[in-house]
C-alpha cells in the first residue's frame, strides 16, 4: 500500500493539460498503467488512496475506478 501511495503522488493527475504531444502520450499510459493497478486492488484500499489525489482531480479518479458512477 505504501507503494501506491507514493506512485500517487509522483503521478501527473493533470497531464491532460500537457501542450506537447510525446509528454502527454508517455503520462497517459503511466496514468493507465496506474489505472490498471489500481482496478486489481481490493475497494476498500483504493478508498484510502483517494486522499492522495488532488481534490481537482478525485471525481475522475473515482469514476475510473469505480468508487463514482
Amino acid at each position: 500500500m505504501d507503494e501506491m501511495i507514493e506512485k500517487f503522488k509522483k503521478h501527473d493527475w493533470f497531464y491532460e493539460y500537457l501542450e506537447d504531444g510525446s509528454q502527454w502520450r508517455e503520462a497517459a499510459q503511466k496514468h493507465r498503467e496506474l489505472m490498471a493497478e489500481v482496478r486489481k486492488m481490493p475497494m476498500n484500499q483504493v478508498a484510502k488512496l483517494i486522499e492522495h489525489v488532488p481534490e481537482e482531480a478525485r471525481i475522475r479518479f473515482g469514476s475510473h475506478v469505480g468508487i463514482i458512477s
